[in-house]
This record gives C-alpha cells, sequence and structure tokens, in this order.
C-alpha cells in the first residue's frame, strides 16, 4: 500500500481519515437508525446536518418553496429541521492541511493544494433539478401522504 502523506494502516481504519471520510465518525451509534452504516463514507448529512427531521419528501418541497425559485431565500423550515446549506468556513473544516476532531489535530494525508472554495462548490454542488423545482414551486408533487408512509418504512 502507497504510504499517503504519512499514512501506513488502511485509510478505512485510520482516524486520520475517518474524521472526514465518514459521517457519523465517533459519536455514539445510538444516534442512528439501524439502516445506517458507517462504511458508506461522507454522506448528505456530513455536509447537511442530521436529516432525522428534514429527510421527507414532503418537508422537502417545503423548503425548496420557502427558498423560492433562485434557491437563496432563508427557509424557517430548513432552520427548524436542522437542515444546513455548507457555506465556505463548513467545508474548511475538513478541506483544509489540519483537522482537529475532539481536541485531537491530524495532518489531513488527502490535503495536496489550497481549497479553492468557488472552484470545488461549482463542481459538488447539486441544486434541486428545474423541472422538478418548477412542479414543486407550482404546488405540484407525488401524493405527499402516500409518499411519507413509504418514506416511513
Amino acid at each position: 500500500m502507497k504510504a499517503l502523506a504519512g499514512v501506513t494502516t488502511a485509510p478505512q481504519k485510520t482516524e486520520a481519515c475517518l474524521v472526514c471520510h465518514t459521517t457519523g465518525y465517533g459519536l455514539d451509534k445510538s444516534r442512528f437508525n439501524k439502516k445506517f452504516k458507517l462504511e458508506q463514507g461522507v454522506q448528505c448529512e456530513s455536509c447537511h446536518g442530521p436529516g432525522g427531521d428534514y429527510k421527507k419528501k414532503k418537508t422537502m418541497r417545503l423548503i425548496v418553496r420557502e427558498r423560492g425559485p433562485d434557491g437563496k431565500k432563508e427557509s424557517a423550515t430548513a432552520k427548524k429541521v436542522g437542515l444546513t446549506f455548507p457555506d465556505e468556513k463548513s467545508c474548511k473544516t475538513c478541506h483544509a492541511p489540519e483537522i482537529t476532531f475532539k481536541g485531537k489535530t491530524f495532518k489531513n494525508p488527502s490535503w495536496e493544494a489550497e481549497f479553492d472554495y468557488k472552484k470545488e462548490y461549482e463542481d459538488m454542488k447539486h441544486p434541486v433539478p428545474e423541472a422538478q423545482k418548477k412542479k414543486i414551486l407550482e404546488g405540484g408533487g407525488a401524493d405527499e401522504k402516500e409518499e411519507d408512509e413509504e418514506e416511513d418504512k
């Protein structure tokens, strides 16, 4: 195995890697539902916060409506349910030469160059598709009761 910035153990077992590349690393397992797998790596909640209160499509549609056509307005619902929208500061908690986790500082093993937020954001953003957003803003969408029952399974 090629050493990555001094990492000679498997990345899947190296704390310096796991703190950023595993959603929920270091948290008590009781905070996760039974389907959650740490092995899945970086997931939505790494950037957007715990999703238990915003994962339902009905909630997400309401947030889309509140944020408006350009997606830039504040959403009281997003704030209420803990959905966060990453900014440069939050991205740099992992995209930095050093990472501090629970009082311990690690050299970032994958650090190569200064993090260019504007450039990287263009690569990682994932807005609601325009056709879907238009439908939601016009009040359309699937049967919300049926959809939410399906999500709870």
